[in-house]
Order: structure tokens, then C-alpha cells, then sequence
């Protein structure tokens, strides 16, 4: 159809051989050279005859092979390259074979297993190298990296978040008051009652320190693992025995840790500083409950202004006129819902069940209860377990008093944990350096105690602990026997090596004659 279809390559015309030539049994080289005649005899290809012929076409596409193999042979060989070092690797950690070494070779090449691997170890720690491979790993944190964060963002963003008021409302409070009270209401707020709930709130941060040595432990097994070299798994008893002492050490290491932080709680709760710089203590309590309660009573009151003020003057043209008690323009203390005035003592009931009120003749339904009952009153049930009955209600003397708890026990909670704290009162006690945060307390001591006593003494003493139970007289021998397969497998690495070799000296030999071919 006379179509144009452009080639990347362009065109080389060919002649083929004729259904005569093939019948005719005609050779090759006559095909060849009736197919230049025909070419160099044409009108239109004679100009051309670059073009035109097998020949040609042959020289073009070896050209074009000669090309492609040049451009991808340095591939080639690096990946050959590349095989040939990782053969080279597996028969370095293969090492020669035991047979052939004595007793004090034997020996040396354990000390420097051990050593080897005490200084993986080490350099995990802190971060000087990576115990996967070459250079710094991109994915994922590892090593001492990991320890940080559980330090940072698992034990320590958790003990800020904790509240400290988990586990414990405001009846608990009302209750821990009551008790120290006793029989009587007291006039102020009992400090029992305080000593009481904040050693029970203080008590709760054992169990994350806890927690977070169990975790380090956790990530120093998993250090312990990745830092076995290649080396180690041709002996599997010594890796057994390995693993095990450092198991046993790693244990060892955790008891005294715990031991420490459950002290550091026992400290904290063997004596109750209320006299920290830090403390809010009593006085500033009182001071923001009072702004908090003026804030709630302005807010309140500022749509009833009107008749507050009508009921003031009444009450102030009634107190003026009267004599005696009310000339100091004081008010009776006003009863509460459940009977109690606003310090707490209960208001007398005029006709209520008291004692000389059963000689007064009453009428109504306690009378005639009364004269039912034959005289007698009976008093309910005490129960077996006593709570606060007001209806779940607290009096105002009772939500003063556990506001005033509950902002100490808030303070001294954070003074344990040392979130940084406003300085409650900067003008009698200014901060000298105000940029600085002060020691911190709980949050801080529990990551030096596990870095003293469970990471550090561990990686101090690792490589003598193992040098100690392994490099014994007479055990050596056993420790260093291969498994059965590892000289199998070395045979296998030696052809394979010797392979590879073989193959990037064919592949130089290859690439030096494409380029002498190109060239010419």
C-alpha cells in the first residue's frame, strides 16, 4: 500500500533466495554474490549499495549486538563483583576448617569470638555502630537508640499524662476526711487524711518504673541477639552456652535494679516533705480555692445583682434596730440541706427527735407512731460497711475540704513525678535561675538507676563474665566443634568462589576484545 513505517535503525535491502535457487541446490556463496550483481546492475539501488545486501545487513546487527553487550557488560560484572565478596564473606565467617588447628589456636580464636562480640554489644549500646550491617540503618531506630525511647517516649510521656487522681474520686476523699476526723468534726482540714491519699497516689509510680526495666531488658536480649556474628553459628554448643550466660547475667542485673526503684518509692514514702520549694502547700490551697470560689460566686450572681442588693438593705434596717448579739451585724450561721451550718456543726431541730422531746406531747404522724410503738423507738440497722449517706451530696464545709485535698495531693503528686511546676509564690521565692529546670525527681532517677545498674554493669562486666565461664581448660575442645554440614557447605563456597573468579576473568577478557572490535 506504499506505507511509510519509519525504523529506529532504518533499512538495509536484502535479496532472498528464489523457490529456483533452492531447487537448483544452490550454494551460499553463489546466493551472495547473484545478490551483489542484482544490487550493483539495478537502476535504483546501485546508488545506495551502502544499503543494500546481506553483508551489510550482518556488519550492522553485530555492530548493534557489540554495542549492547559494551553498555551492559560493566553491570555484568559488578553483579559478578558483588557475588564473588559475598562468597568471600560467608568462607571468612566459615574460617578454616578445626581439624587443622591445635589447641592453642583453638583457644585464641575463642577470646577473640568472645571479644568480638562483648564489642558488638558495646558499640550497640552507644550507638557507634550498627550491629546489622555497615553504616547508620535508615528504617529503624537500634541499639542505645531504642533505650532512649523507652526512656523518653513510653516511660516518661507516660508518668506525665498520669493523672493523679486515677483510681480516686471525690467520695474516697470525703471518706479519708472523715476518718481522720473521728468522732468529731476538726476545725481544720486533717492532715492525716492528706498523708493518707498522697502515699496511696505515690505508691502507684512503682509499677511503671517497673515496667520500664522490663522493657530495657527486653531490647538488651534483642542486642545481645543481633550482635552474633556469622562466625559464632559454626559452633552451636558455644553459642548455647554464650547465650545462656548472657541470659543469666542479664537476670542477674535486673533483680538489684527493681530492688532500687521500688526504694527510690519507699524513700519518697518515708517521708512526706511538705516543705519542698515545689509544694503549693496550705496556705496558696486555700488562697486558689478562695479565687476559684469568688470566680464561680461572681459568675452566678451577676444576673440576680438587683435583688441582692433589696435583700442587703432589709436585712441591714432589721440588724440596726435590734439589740444584743445582732449589733455586730452578724448573721446566724445558715443550715444546710442536710442540717449542718456553714462551719459544720448541726443545727438544733426545735420538735425533733430528741431525747427530752419524747416527754412533750406531739401530735402529727410521730405522735402517733409514738403511741403505736408503745414508747418505744428502735433505731435502723448500722450496716456493715459505713460510707457517707447524703444523698450524694457534699455540704459546703465538705467540697471546701476536699478541694483543698485534692489541690494538695495534685502538687505533691508532681513534685514526686518533678513535672515542672509554677513557683507558687515567686515573690518569696524567686527562682535564681529561671531558665533552668529544677532535678528532676522520679521521671528522672528511673533511667539513671536502670543505666547504672542494669545497662552499664552488664556491658562492663560482659566480656569477663564470658571469658570467665567459657575459656576453661578442657571444655575448649567442645566448645570449638563445627556441626556436620559446615564443611559441606565450605566445599560449596570454595567451587563457588573459584567459579566466580573464573567468570570475571572471562568477562575482562570479553569486554577488552569488544572494545578493540569497536574501536577498529
Amino acid at each position: 500500500n506504499n506505507r511509510v513505517v519509519p525504523l529506529r535503525r532504518g533499512y538495509i535491502a536484502v535479496k532472498n533466495r528464489s523457490q529456483q535457487a533452492i531447487q537448483t541446490n544452490s550454494s551460499i556463496r553463489e546466493g551472495l554474490s547473484a545478490e551483489a550483481q542484482f544490487f550493483q546492475s539495478h537502476p535504483r539501488y546501485r546508488s545506495m549499495l551502502s544499503k543494500c545486501g546481506t553483508a551489510n545487513l550482518a556488519r550492522t546487527l553485530n555492530q548493534i549486538l557489540m554495542h549492547h553487550i559494551r553498555d551492559t557488560l560493566p553491570d555484568i560484572k559488578s553483579r559478578i563483583h558483588k557475588m564473588l565478596v559475598d562468597t568471600q564473606r560467608q568462607m571468612d565467617g566459615l574460617g578454616d576448617s578445626m581439624d587443622s588447628l591445635d589447641g592453642s589456636q583453638q583457644g585464641a580464636m575463642l577470646l577473640r569470638m568472645l571479644s568480638n562480640f562483648a564489642a558488638k554489644f558495646s558499640d550497640a549500646v552507644q550507638g557507634k555502630g550498627n550491629v546489622a550491617g555497615d553504616g547508620v540503618e535508615m528504617s529503624e531506630l537500634y541499639g542505645g537508640a531504642r533505650i532512649s525511647f523507652i526512656f523518653n517516649d513510653v516511660f516518661g510521656r507516660r508518668l506525665k499524662a498520669l493523672d493523679p487522681f486515677e483510681g480516686l474520686d471525690d467520695e474516697d476523699i470525703r471518706t479519708a476526711i472523715a476518718n481522720a476526723n473521728g468522732p468529731r468534726p476538726s476545725l481544720f482540714v486533717p492532715e492525716q487524711s492528706f498523708d493518707l491519699l498522697v502515699r496511696r497516689q505515690v505508691a502507684r509510680l512503682e509499677q511503671p518504673g517497673l515496667q520500664c526495666v522490663d522493657l530495657v531488658f527486653n531490647e538488651m536480649q534483642r542486642m545481645a541477639l543481633q550482635s552474633e556474628s556469622t562466625e559464632l553459628t559454626r559452633f552451636p554448643k558455644l553459642r548455647d552456652r554464650l547465650f545462656e550466660i548472657v541470659n543469666h547475667s542479664l537476670r542477674s542485673c535486673v533483680s538489684p535494679t527493681q530492688k532500687m526503684i521500688s526504694n527510690l518509692i519507699q524513700i519518697e514514702l518515708a517521708y512526706i516533705n511538705t516543705n519542698h520549694p515545689d509544694f503549693i502547700g496550705g496556705k496558696q490551697a486555700v488562697a486558689q480555692l478562695n479565687r476559684k470560689l469568688s470566680e464561680q460566686r461572681n459568675g452566678s450572681t451577676t444576673g440576680s445583682s438587683g435583688s441582692s442588693s433589696s435583700g442587703s438593705s432589709s436585712s441591714s434596717s432589721s440588724s440596726s434596730s435590734g439589740g444584743g448579739a445582732n449589733d455586730e451585724n452578724v448573721a446566724p450561721p445558715t443550715p444546710g440541706p442536710d442540717g449542718a451550718n456553714a462551719f459544720g456543726a448541726a443545727t438544733p431541730h426545735v420538735g425533733g427527735p430528741g431525747y427530752f422531746n419524747l416527754f412533750k406531747p406531739h401530735g402529727g404522724r410521730s405522735a402517733q407512731k409514738l403511741g403505736a410503738d408503745s414508747g418505744l423507738v428502735k433505731l435502723p440497722q448500722v450496716p456493715e460497711k459505713m460510707r457517707n449517706s447524703n444523698g450524694g451530696t457534699m455540704t459546703d464545709r465538705e467540697r471546701v475540704e476536699t478541694e483543698i485535698i485534692k489541690s494538695l495531693l495534685a502538687s505533691y503528686f508532681d513534685v514526686v513525678k518533678k513535672v515542672q511546676c509554677p513557683n507558687p509564690n515567686p515573690n518569696l521565692n524567686p527562682n535564681p535561675h529561671p531558665n533552668l529546670n529544677p532535678t528532676q525527681n522520679f521521671m528522672d532517677l528511673v533511667p539513671k538507676t536502670i543505666m547504672h545498674f542494669l545497662v552499664n554493669t552488664f556491658k562492663d562486666n560482659l566480656q569477663n563474665e564470658l571469658v570467665g565461664e567459657l575459656y576453661k581448660e578442657g571444655s575448649v575442645p567442645s566448645l570449638m566443634r563445627e556441626t556436620d554440614d559446615i564443611a559441606q557447605r565450605r566445599q560449596v563456597l570454595t567451587l563457588t568462589r573459584s567459579r566466580t573468579r573464573t567468570l570475571t576473568l572471562t568477562l575482562t577478557l570479553i569486554s577488552t576484545l569488544i572494545d578493540r572490535h569497536v574501536v577498529r
